[in-house]
């Protein structure tokens, strides 16, 4: 009975790009995650907080200073003019409030002996099999909070722990985020 209902697939259009900013103060790390319905994927790119940008003064700025200054919405309209890409969505939360938010996804497998993260002084080695680590959200923010590389270093450390838990919470993230985003916590302010 089914027969001639139109069933739309994702195409090249299906992406969206949010930019994430997770912290407070000061202390803000950045990183523009793609939503990919047509390859299935989900990308996660960290952008340093001093990148460079350009306001509408003309004058020079980082992205950091853009969102200290207005907040998450100018930060994704200066990072979208510069690297001339669309960014659909901003999603800026606490560190606790992205813990609590890991915590509902699950917990995630990482492999600590990626020629990218052997770089970052100071990670134990995974202690699975293939040196793969199991972590939890909370732990993933303790081994990144205690790690003492600078920003750029853990960059890579960063994507990965948050692509892992994307993937880890994936078949549930149509429930998980509209809960989180319903509930009455002041940690995020997001333009989705």
């Amino acid at each position: 009975e089914g027969v001639g209902i139109a069933v739309r697939r994702p195409d090249a259009g299906d992406s969206k790009n949010l930019l994430l900013a997770v912290g407070e103060g000061e202390n803000v790390t950045f990183s523009l995650v793609r939503f990919d319905a047509l390859q299935g994927k989900v990308c996660v790119m960290p952008v340093p907080s001093g990148t460079r940008v350009e306001t509408e003064a003309g004058k020079p700025s980082t992205v950091a200073q853009q969102y200290a200054y207005a907040g998450p919405g100018l930060a994704a309209q200066q990072l979208a003019a510069l690297l001339g890409v669309r960014v659909d969505h901003y999603f800026s939360i606490t560190r606790d409030g992205l813990i609590a938010l890991g915590e509902k996804m699950g917990n995630i497998s990482l492999d600590l002996t990626q020629p990218e993260l052997q770089k970052i002084g100071g990670l134990p080695m995974g202690s699975g099999s293939g040196g793969k680590t199991v972590l939890s959200a909370t732990s993933a923010a303790e081994l990144i909070r205690g790690s003492d590389a600078g920003e750029e270093a853990l960059a890579p450390l960063r994507a990965e722990a948050y692509s892992a838990f994307l993937l880890a919470g994936m078949d549930r993230l149509n429930t998980i985020l509209p809960d989180f985003l319903r509930s009455n916590d002041k940690s995020f302010s997001t333009s989705i």
